[in-house]
């Protein structure tokens, strides 16, 4: 796997079954252990990830690997861009364990957050 093959691309609210769909696969095993079904992101109605996507301070990413959608993730501006939280992150079962969450987060390191600034 050649992780210069990774990358992101910005969803949009077209995006969100698909994001959702991804979301809920990643997340199953853990729901099946722990059935946490009123917290687990496992169990998730897509109406959360929708109302995520509207969300101004939000920017969700899908994250590609060879043009493969294998996981993605939402990152929110806090304090106009001087803080940024991630919450999710996912990849999908068969591509875990290959360094792609890993590859991921270098490049959001050097992304810039503060309003204004063109996310691409």
């Amino acid at each position: 796997m050649d992780l210069k093959d990774i990358n992101l691309i910005k969803a949009t609210i077209e995006d969100a079954n698909e994001i959702h769909q991804m979301q809920l696969k990643s997340f199953k095993e853990l729901l099946d252990k722990y059935q946490d079904y009123d917290m687990s992101p496992g169990n998730e109605p897509i109406d959360k990830v929708i109302a995520r996507i509207n969300q101004k301070e939000t920017d969700y990413y899908i994250i590609k690997y060879s043009n493969i959608s294998v996981g993605a993730i939402r990152i929110i501006n806090l304090d106009d861009g001087k803080q940024n939280r991630i919450s999710p992150i996912f990849i999908l079962p068969e591509f875990q364990n290959k360094g792609i969450a890993q590859s991921v987060f270098k490049t959001i390191e050097e992304m810039d957050f503060t309003p204004g600034s063109i996310q691409s």
